[in-house]
């Protein structure tokens, strides 16, 4: 459902963020031949013995729900001491898109997304399905689904790593 709702925010509202990669073309192309690069990640604290085998910029998308309600009455004094009103409203759910940007990591462990807002660190092992597009992964922990958007190109990349890690 989430991923329907995506394509069809993008169908009508085309403005993606511009995410420039960080990845080095080395990493990508030892990934790529099926070897796990080993990435110096400055900013990511690793557990003992857990190597960074991932990292570029990325964009969570986050389903963000309202209300919005409405509602309009009238009232009318017929005679003193009897006043009669009349109202009609109606609550609307509205959905939004909230886009935050951040870094995606994939550690020997862990995939971490690092941000001012949003973030989230899940266990590999408890990863239950990954959706990939060419630009962007889906990735379902449970009943948790988390929506990644990619630099153009590298949702393939990810997908490899992650198939290398799993």
């Amino acid at each position: 459902m989430l991923t329907q709702f995506l394509a069809n925010y993008f169908l009508h509202n085309p403005q993606k963020p511009t995410l420039q990669s960080i990845m080095p073309s080395q990493a990508v192309s030892k990934i790529y031949s099926g070897q796990l690069p080993d990435i110096q990640a400055d900013k990511l604290v690793l557990k003992q013995g857990e190597k960074c085998r991932y990292v570029d910029m990325c964009a969570l998308l986050t389903q963000r729900r309202y209300t919005y309600r409405w509602s309009s009455g009238s009232s009318s004094r017929w005679w003193k001491g009897f006043t009669h009103h009349v109202s009609t409203g109606e609550s609307i759910p509205q959905y939004d898109i909230e886009i935050t940007k951040g870094f995606l990591y994939f550690t020997d462990k862990r995939i971490v997304f690092v941000s001012n807002k949003h973030c989230f660190e899940r266990k590999i092992d408890k990863l239950s399905a990954i959706s990939d597009f060419s630009d962007g992964l889906v990735l379902q922990f449970g009943d948790r689904v988390y929506s990644l958007l990619l630099p153009d190109g590298n949702g393939n990349v990810a997908k490899a790593a992650l198939d290398l890690l799993v």
